[in-house]
């Protein structure tokens, strides 16, 4: 086993091919690495470790030193690891992960480098492990956010500093009616506009977004086939010139609003009928009235003047009284929903 020695002598060169005068170089090296560094024999005991593999299983090196490989592993691990170190054995260099069993019961997972040194004629494997935790939880992030992303309905692409699509969700690919992202990955997303809304972008919505770093707005889109559809998106700058893209098609929810707009104009316009219809059923009303009066005493007159030569004049005015009459009849039934007599 290595360590430092006050007499200049290292246990480790019983079974160390490196001479004296290097010592102290290799145990710079070994102690000085963030990574745990292993050494054990043909029978799997650790002939050495230095501190951060300490660090890394919570044992003290002394502890180690009186420990196997396998009591680092999990038992139900130990299938796996038998299988492995057997092609260690056999001269393999493998680069893999496994998960280290700490003092306190934890798994760790870690990668590990292995390899076969002969020292003094006698075989040792040299693993080094490196603590994956944080990669591991940066790749679980990575790997749930890659799913929110791919599950989404709205379509999210990545654009680069060239406005070509990088990369692209299965939404994006389908809402503009491609089958794949792998039809639209590596090409600008203008294809994806008429020649007048290409216009509207250089003019008005690119100059902006370049402005501020970020635009939302509605648009008009272009599927595979030609169709034009109103679109909803989003662009968001990235620091290395790229932008992100959301889009999502509001085609049906602009036919509602329309539906929506229609159904309170038509509304509005029975309202205006039905205040008429009231207006001129009072209008009627109180006409009906006057013409009530003019007509009764016009028959009065009549009765009172037999053979006066302006009877004709009092026959007319009581006829067309009564034509008036006749017309407020019709007014009242406008303003009940009747049909006009």
């Amino acid at each position: 086993m290595i360590k430092d020695s006050d007499k200049g002598k290292s246990d480790f060169q019983e079974t160390s091919p490196i001479p004296s005068t290097s010592e102290k170089w290799f145990r710079a090296i070994f102690e000085g690495s963030r990574d745990a560094i292993f050494l054990a024999d043909q029978n799997a005991v650790f002939a050495d470790v230095n501190q951060a593999a300490c660090k890394l299983t919570g044992y003290t090196r002394d502890e180690l030193l009186k420990m196997r490989i396998p009591d680092l592993h999990a038992p139900e691990d130990l299938h796996a690891y038998k299988t492995y170190f057997k092609r260690i054995i056999q001269g393999t260099d493998i680069l893999s992960e496994a998960d280290i069993l700490s003092r306190q019961g934890e798994k760790i997972p870690a990668e590990f480098s292995n390899k076969m040194l002969c020292i003094d004629n006698k075989t040792y494997m040299l693993t080094i492990a490196r603590d994956i935790r944080e990669r591991r939880k940066t790749q679980e992030n990575i790997n749930i956010q890659s799913e929110a992303i791919e599950a989404s309905m709205d379509g999210i692409a990545i654009l680069d500093k060239n406005e070509a699509y990088l990369y692209m969700n299965e939404a994006h690919a389908g809402i503009y009616g491609y089958d794949s992202p792998d039809e639209l990955l590596g090409r600008q997303w203008k294809i994806l506009y008429d020649k007048e809304e290409l216009e509207i972008f250089e003019k008005e919505i690119m100059p902006e977004f370049r402005k501020k770093g970020k635009w939302r707005g509605e648009s008009i889109g272009r599927k595979k086939d030609g169709t034009r559809f109103c679109q909803e998106i989003s662009l968001t700058a990235l620091k290395n010139g790229g932008l992100v893209c959301v889009v999502r098609d509001i085609t049906r929810q602009k036919e509602n609003e329309k539906e929506k707009l229609n159904a309170q104009k038509t509304a509005s316009e029975q309202e205006k009928l039905a205040l008429v219809g009231k207006m001129a059923g009072k209008m009627a009303h109180d006409f009906n009235n006057i013409l009530g009066v003019i007509m009764g005493n016009a028959e009065i007159a009549l009765l009172d003047c037999p053979h006066d030569p302006t009877r004709k004049t009092l026959e007319l005015i009581f006829e067309q009284t009564q034509r008036g009459r006749n017309l407020t009849r019709n007014l009242v039934a406008f303003a009940k929903g009747n049909k006009l007599r």
